[in-house]
């Protein structure tokens, strides 16, 4: 089956930006991790329920089935998928945390 066009431009960003790494020691390709990613969380109306939070992020393919819990291994440390920020369908979000 061929990948989509959206598919291939993910593969190629994380072939470029991400490095090697495991999650629950089985190899998942490369991640890309971000640290100190702001992210805006709130109700657009309300201007007292809007701040920014700021996190560390890594980017996982779909097809290594990251979930919530697991441990990432990667070169900047070991971290653990705290909660899932976005699936496109392709790659997973994930906001990752220090054990």
């Amino acid at each position: 089956m061929t990948l989509g066009f959206m598919a291939r431009a993910m593969q190629a960003g994380l072939a470029k930006l991400g490095e090697p790494c495991s999650l629950d020691g089985v190899d998942v390709g490369k991640v890309s991790l971000q640290r100190g990613v702001d992210l805006f969380v709130g109700s657009p109306g309300r201007s007292d329920d809007n701040y920014v939070a700021q996190v560390d992020i890594a980017v996982i393919p779909s097809s290594a089935s990251p979930a919530v819990g697991q441990t990432l291994v990667h070169p900047d440390g070991t971290f653990v998928l705290s909660r899932l920020h976005e699936d496109n369908g392709y790659t997973r979000t994930y906001i990752v945390v220090t054990p």
